[in-house]
C-alpha cells in the first residue's frame, strides 16, 4: 500500500513540473505572429498601493500593462480598485450592445421604459407651441 502511494505521489509531482514548461519546437505548419511589436515606454495611467496601471501602443489599439504586488488579498484588492473604471465602461458598452440586439422582455420593457422616460424629459425641457 506505501509503495502505490509513493508510486502515485510520484508520478504526481513529476507530471505538475512538466506541465510548467514547453514541450517541443512550434510546428512548422504554425501561422507567424504578424502582429506589431511596440517598442515605445510604457505611458502611465495611475498608481494605487500596490498597483500600477499603464498602457502601450496607439491610443485606438492600447494594451493595458497591469503590475501588481503584496500578498495575494492585496493583489486582488489593488486589481479591482485600479480596474475599476475600466471595467465599467466595458460593462456599459456591452450592455448597450446587448440591449439594442436583444429581443427578451426584460430588454423590451427596459427600452420601453427608456424612451418614455426620454419623451417625458422632452416635453418638458420643450414647451408646447399652440
Amino acid at each position: 500500500m506505501a509503495l502505490k502511494l509513493l508510486v502515485l505521489v510520484v508520478l504526481v509531482v513529476v507530471r505538475s513540473t512538466d506541465s510548467a514548461e514547453c514541450s517541443g519546437k512550434p510546428s512548422p505548419d504554425a501561422k507567424p505572429n504578424l502582429n506589431q511589436i511596440y517598442t515605445a515606454a510604457p505611458t502611465h495611467v495611475r498608481s494605487i498601493a500596490n498597483a500600477s496601471l499603464y498602457t502601450v501602443g496607439p491610443p485606438s489599439d492600447a494594451i493595458a500593462v497591469l503590475h501588481l504586488y503584496g500578498g495575494a488579498y492585496d493583489r486582488g484588492f489593488a486589481h479591482g480598485t485600479i480596474m475599476k473604471p475600466d471595467v465599467q465602461e466595458f460593462y456599459s458598452r456591452v450592455w448597450c450592445v446587448r440591449e439594442s440586439v436583444c429581443a427578451c422582455r426584460r430588454c423590451e420593457v427596459r427600452r420601453r421604459a427608456d424612451a418614455a422616460a426620454l419623451q417625458g424629459v422632452l416635453r418638458a425641457a420643450v414647451p408646447a407651441v399652440d
